[in-house]
């Protein structure tokens, strides 16, 4: 229950609620204050939870669950954004994400029939390009958090790793091999460096948008604030 004001109180408090105005009341230097004062109005709660979880949906359109982003921003040096995930559905990504289309070297269960390829299959096994090929559901893909310093693009790193057996195998098809998984390593990492700088771009994007003088005065007027002319404060 609220306490009885006496007569000195409420002569006061009359008062300080008489000088407060709403937004539309301001005059336009008061209202480039108000903004002003309350420019991080709309940013101080989760307001980056739409990007990320537009980010998550997208990856996980691409064989990959169990995400987390990090981010820090936006104008400081060291400042960026990054993912993990230890859950990577590899055949799906390696199509989808990596664009891998069928090799000599990785076996893919699902994928759709082409006669061209199936031809271009044929003759590179006709030049010795033949072993035993690694099952890409058995490739182990993960993203994971090599630094716990920073949570920009370079805080995380691709682990890539496979089995199989290259006693049977020639030589030349087993440094061919390793060569294209290499190659398929450094794809990786440039596909993850991408993602993350696209991940940081719409957080920015994002922010920049909620601090602006439109989406300030949008809040002010809109939550029916009442403010101090002088100060631009919310009372």
């Amino acid at each position: 229950m609220r306490n009885l004001l006496n007569h000195l109180e409420f002569l006061n408090e009359s008062d300080n609620e008489s000088e407060g105005k709403k937004f539309k009341e301001l005059e336009k230097k008061e209202k480039e204050l108000a903004i002003e004062v309350n420019r991080y109005i709309n940013v101080y709660d989760d307001w980056f939870e739409f990007a990320i979880n537009d980010f998550e949906k997208s990856l996980m359109d691409l064989g990959i669950d169990s995400i987390d982003c990090q981010f820090s921003g936006f104008y400081s040096q060291g400042d960026g954004a990054s993912f993990t995930s230890k859950d990577i559905d590899s055949e799906e990504f390696l199509q989808k994400a990596i664009g891998l289309k069928r090799n000599p070297f990785i076996e893919f269960e699902n994928y759709p029939n082409n006669s061209d390829l199936d031809a271009l299959m044929g003759d590179l096994e006709d030049l010795g390009f033949s072993g035993n090929k690694i099952k890409a559901d058995e490739i182990y893909i993960e993203f994971y958090r090599s630094s716990n310093s920073s949570v920009h693009e370079h805080s995380v790193s691709v682990r890539f790793e496979w089995e199989t057996e290259t006693e049977e195998m020639e030589e030349d098809y087993i440094e061919k091999m390793e060569e294209f998984l290499s190659s398929l390593e450094d794809k990786i990492e440039e596909w993850r460096l991408e993602k993350c700088g696209e991940l940081y771009s719409s957080l920015e994007k994002e922010y920049e948008s909620l601090i602006s003088d439109e989406e300030v005065e949008r809040n002010l007027i809109d939550e029916d604030y009442l403010l101090d002319p002088e100060t631009g404060e919310i009372i």
